[in-house]
Formats: structure tokens, C-alpha cells, sequence
């Protein structure tokens, strides 16, 4: 997995720097474990800002670039949460790219948070445990619930900032009966 981590990243910073991609942060568990504590995960997640309008032709063009460093892909649009996912497999390691394409995409993308990964020894843009709350709220896997309850348990976390993201996602009201409920916290 860290070889596949340090590929994506190069191709990514590569990406921004060719003005194809705005800008990008880790979600997903590996960026659910720098700010708790680690758990294993079977695939990388990143949340990418295309510098172009969204639409399917210029995610296609994204995917062409990326096929020359990684030759199996596949673009996917995830109809629950209604976004594109560009799906790299490169015989290691499972990567999604989840293109932003939602107001509350590009506010957890203004947010950030650089850190050098101690993990992978690599200096990359980590989404904030609000974002990724709200993120995982939008899955809702039994995973995805023990995330939230281990970010949601930071003491540093901004609970306005992370209402209001949860508001702009519409998943508010799912995060306050999840957060009331302690059955399902505990």
C-alpha cells in the first residue's frame, strides 16, 4: 500500500501542478487513522477538485492522464451519493478518486490540513474530521459509524463548523439521531 500511496500522490501534486486538477486531500480510513487511533483499511480514498467544469468528458480526460500511470481504471458514477469515482487498481492497492462535485465537497476542500503522514513519510493534504464525519455519514457502513463515533470523540473538533457542513450535505438530522443514540455509539 505504500508504494501505491507514494504513486497517487506524485500523480496528484503532478496533476495540480499541470492545472488538471485544482487541489485534493485524503479521506476515507487512511485519513480517519491520522487523527485516530490506526485501523487497517483495504483501499486509499481521495477527495479531487477538478480545475475544470465537472462533466463527464473532462472526468474522461482525467482518466485518460491517469491511465498512463495507472492501466486499470474505471470511471463510476455512485448513484447513492451522486458523485463520480474514478476507481485505480493497480494489482496492489484499490484507490478512488471521488471527484467533488458538491458545495460541501469544495468546503471540505478549503479546509485542510497538511501533515507529513507518519505512515507513509509522505506530506499530503488531509481532509479535517468535520469533513470526514460528514463524508462517512454519507456512507453509513458499520465502519463508517465507528469512524464518526472515534472523530466525533476529538477534542479539537469544531462542532458549529461540523453541523453546518452536515447541514450543506443533508445529512444533519441522520448525524444527530446517530450522535443521540447510544446504542449505536457505544
Amino acid at each position: 500500500m505504500r508504494e501505491s500511496f507514494q504513486r497517487i500522490v506524485k500523480l496528484l501534486n503532478n496533476l495540480t501542478q499541470e492545472k488538471i486538477i485544482k487541489n485534493f486531500a485524503l479521506v476515507g480510513g487512511l485519513a480517519v487513522s491520522s487523527w485516530t487511533v490506526p485501523r487497517a483499511t483495504k483501499d486509499i480514498d481521495f477527495l479531487v477538485h477538478l480545475t475544470e467544469q465537472l462533466n463527464k468528458k473532462n472526468i474522461d480526460l482525467l482518466n485518460k492522464r491517469i491511465q498512463k500511470e495507472f492501466h486499470k481504471t474505471e470511471v463510476m458514477m455512485d448513484n447513492l451519493l451522486g458523485m463520480y469515482v474514478i476507481r485505480i487498481d493497480d494489482g496492489v492497492t484499490i484507490i478512488d478518486l471521488i471527484i467533488a462535485s458538491k458545495n460541501w465537497h469544495e468546503k471540505i476542500l478549503d479546509d485542510l490540513t497538511q501533515v507529513n503522514s507518519s505512515i507513509f513519510g509522505t506530506q499530503i493534504n488531509i481532509a479535517k474530521p468535520e469533513g470526514l464525519i460528514v463524508m462517512k455519514m454519507k456512507g453509513s457502513s458499520p465502519q463508517d459509524i465507528i469512524d464518526v463515533k472515534n472523530l466525533y470523540e476529538l477534542e479539537n473538533i469544531d462542532k458549529n463548523k461540523l453541523f453546518l457542513l452536515a447541514k450543506s450535505a443533508r445529512v444533519d438530522k441522520r448525524l444527530r439521531k446517530l450522535l443521540t443514540n447510544k446504542k449505536a455509539l457505544s
